[in-house]
């Protein structure tokens, strides 16, 4: 089952790290991330994107709040997710004879 994790976390240098040496060694892997700062610059926001078993993401969520520099974690709705994804393409146009 996919699950989307949004974690508020102090926004200092190893966080990041941190976070993800969590789920290292845990055995999970995180299909997608994305973090960034908050209007408060003393915290950022991390969206991390992981499948798993009911059991599993409950215990990653409890392991998250766990963390010190964790603010808060939350588990997003599937039903009330948007979900989207980037697409770049490169497009060689060659000029037209006329």
């Amino acid at each position: 089952m996919w699950a989307i994790l949004s974690i508020l976390v102090e926004n200092k240098p190893g966080i990041l790290f941190k976070v993800t040496h969590l789920f290292r060694s845990r055995n999970f892997n995180i299909d997608s991330i994305s973090v960034g700062t908050t209007q408060n610059p003393e915290f950022s926001k991390m969206t991390i994107t992981t499948i798993g078993d009911e059991k599993q993401i409950e215990q990653i969520v409890k392991q998250l709040e766990k963390m010190i520099d964790t603010i808060e974690v939350k588990r997003l709705d599937d039903k009330k997710t948007v979900y989207r994804e980037l697409v770049l393409f490169r497009v060689k146009v060659s000029k037209a004879s006329d």
